[in-house]
């Protein structure tokens, strides 16, 4: 995007796509999804053709699973801030939505998972979830994590233990750990250390 503020002009392939598009958006090589004026959008990198997807003013995209499921947060359920929200689980092929994950903060995702962190309550309780990638089956994977990314389909992340006083990211100590969704296995990487890691 040629950026302008929060929004910009899209382009693909050397050609405009879009004005007036919200930063954040995602492709696949095919398409691209986007938000702009309160609505979300798919446009065709090779032809330009732009499909509206649906509308809602609160909506902020997280991610796309190959044409097939879409992932935004909205407060259309829940009346949450903009980094406190649910997280909306689109059904691209058959266009439904398919279900919600109530109070996520963070959200990443593998090859056939995605990966879900509570945004509300204290630090040490804020607990990482494993769903399908349709939003079902979930799973907890560990309690009192900060941080969390996927590389190679496997789940890094940050756990946290509370030293007391000042409440805040540096009365903890911390230690980096990985998660296999095969296995179920969980590795600690690093000894626990203070402060607060770098991604």
């Amino acid at each position: 995007t040629l950026n302008y503020g929060y929004t910009g002009i899209l382009y693909a392939n050397g050609n405009v796509i879009d004005d007036n598009v919200f930063w954040k958006f995602f492709s696949n090589g095919l398409n691209i999804y986007y938000f702009k004026n309160g609505a979300l959008y798919k446009a065709n990198i090779n032809t330009g053709e732009i499909t509206k997807i649906l509308s809602d003013d609160s909506a902020y995209l997280y991610g796309i699973y190959r044409d097939k499921y879409l992932y935004y947060t909205s407060d259309k359920y829940t009346n949450l801030s903009w980094s406190m929200q649910d997280l909306i689980i689109y059904d691209l092929e058959n266009n439904r939505e398919l279900t919600y994950i109530a109070d996520v903060g963070d959200f990443v995702m593998s090859d056939n998972k995605i990966y879900t962190k509570g945004a509300t309550g204290e630090i040490p309780k804020l607990t990482i979830s494993e769903h399908n990638l349709d939003g079902t089956e979930t799973k907890l994977v560990y309690e009192g994590s900060s941080y969390m990314k996927t590389i190679d389909n496997m789940l890094y992340f940050v756990s946290l233990q509370y030293l007391g006083g000042l409440y805040d990211f540096n009365s903890h100590k911390h230690q980096i750990k990985k998660y296999n969704s095969q296995t179920g296995e969980i590795l600690a990487l690093t000894d626990y250390q203070n402060g607060t890691p770098v991604d």
